[in-house]
């Protein structure tokens, strides 16, 4: 309930402070030409030419998804949006005919809407997060204008943040334990990784559509999960030459031995001792010299390496190897 509150409280300070940039702030440098861009598409929508809008080149540096939103927003002006005057640059809008001015803030309360989805989601993620977006004068004004900024930075959320759940997903379907599948969120164990992941392309494709410079959002999610594919081959590798290893040094004193675990400790198995990282079986006994592999030999009847103590059970002497080859 608490959090509810929270993510309430930070999505009306982001509604007033959007409310009144979109208001107060005079139109900006970019604003006319992505208001024209907006006309002429809702002029072709209109008159249902579908080919002008893939044809038109009047701002192509640009892709049109953005424009294609602000030409929803002017569809209801009809004809006069198409007579009205260009709009001026650096104007306050209470000096703007009455045609332009509802265009403009038609326009700009479109892109307040994404901007506002944008807040409430980073929000409900994190509510310290979403409070510093709400406030953010820098985000507030380019999502606020007409600018080609809100449906992007939208976009480029829903990517990451749905990438980043299909990784929780994936942990709670089969990584973690029984204790962590229980107690992680429903839409974790309803819906599945390959959804989420989907659902992250997809944000990821609206985002290029809307402008190609927030695609950095999947260069990161790409950046990580190379990461993650490095760091589970490597864990993986070192699983199995933890296996390998375990296979080969005994688990107890004389597993080496022929009698095997039945054989009790002998003095010099006792204090025998991993030597570290270079895989090197040590003796803290100075005076005996281990050999580099573990070698039987027939001495009076009995095998023996003659560096060892004679087991007390067999009478057969066990040499543990110093190294380990391959």
């Amino acid at each position: 309930m608490r959090r509810l509150l929270a993510v309430l409280l930070i999505l009306l300070v982001a509604v007033a402070w959007r409310e009144a940039a979109a208001r107060r702030l005079r139109t900006d440098f970019d604003e006319p030409v992505y208001l024209t861009a907006g006309v002429r598409y809702a002029d072709a929508l209109r008159d249902g030419d579908l080919a002008r809008l893939a044809n038109d080149d009047f701002h192509y540096e640009h892709p049109g998804l953005m424009k294609l939103v602000y030409a929803a927003a002017l569809l209801p002006f009809g004809e006069a949006a198409v007579a009205a005057p260009p709009l001026p640059e650096l104007t306050e809008l209470a000096d703007l005919p009455p045609p332009l001015h509802a265009m403009v803030s038609a326009a700009r309360h479109a892109a307040m809407l994404f901007s506002l989805l944008t807040v409430l989601l980073l929000a409900d993620v994190s509510p310290v997060a979403g409070a510093l977006l709400a406030i953010h004068t820098y985000a507030i004004k380019y999502t606020t204008q007409i600018y080609l900024e809100a449906l992007p930075m939208l976009m480029a959320t829903v990517c990451v943040l749905a990438y980043v759940r299909a990784l929780g997903s994936a942990g709670a379907q089969g990584g973690g334990g029984a204790g962590d599948t229980e107690r992680a969120p429903v839409s974790r164990r309803l819906i599945s990784p390959a959804l989420w992941l989907a659902l992250s392309a997809i944000a990821l494709g609206l985002t290029a559509a809307g402008k190609y410079i927030y695609c950095v959002a999947g260069l990161a999610v790409a950046v990580d999960w190379v990461w993650r594919l490095g760091k589970r081959a490597g864990a993986q590798g070192r699983g199995v030459q933890g296996r390998k290893w375990a296979l080969l040094r005994p688990s107890s004193p004389g597993a080496h031995s022929p009698c095997s675990s039945s054989m009790p400790p002998t003095p010099t198995c006792g204090r025998t001792r991993w030597g570290g990282w270079g895989r090197r079986w040590r003796s803290t006994r100075p005076t005996r010299r281990v050999p580099s592999w573990p070698t039987w030999a027939t001495r009076g009847g009995s095998r023996s390496c003659g560096c060892c103590d004679r087991c007390p059970r067999c009478g057969i002497r066990a040499c543990f190897p110093s190294r380990w080859i391959g």
